[in-house]
């Protein structure tokens, strides 16, 4: 799993308001080598009232099924044995994007 990665994977469940369950999700960083960082996506078009969200289209590259809120601000760490499949790449427009809301959201 590497950076900018889009996978699915079944996100455990921690109670609260945080995505769980099969979805797709985008890797932040694998630099451990039972851990990876993780931001969720969810196709519930209300999430993009959050603060540090990016709306993301389908493409063949990125291998999304249908428009997508990727929610940065519910970024997360999950055990690799969570991963089920690779479904694609973020385009280096989104990638920007997405490092430009972490270095807001933590004030980097």
């Amino acid at each position: 799993m590497q950076k900018d990665e889009i996978w699915t994977v079944e996100v455990p469940g921690i109670g609260g308001h945080t995505q769980t369950g099969h979805r797709p999700v985008l890797v932040l960083a694998s630099g451990l080598p039972s851990v990876v960082v993780i931001a969720p996506f969810t196709t519930n078009a209300r999430a993009g009232r959050f603060p540090h969200t990016i709306h993301v289209s389908p493409t063949d590259k990125n291998g999304l099924s249908v428009t997508s809120i990727l929610m940065i601000f519910q970024v997360t760490a999950i055990d690799r044995r969570f991963a089920k499949k690779k479904i694609g790449i973020l385009e280096k427009a989104t990638s920007k994007e997405v490092k430009e809301n972490l270095r807001t959201m933590f004030s980097l």
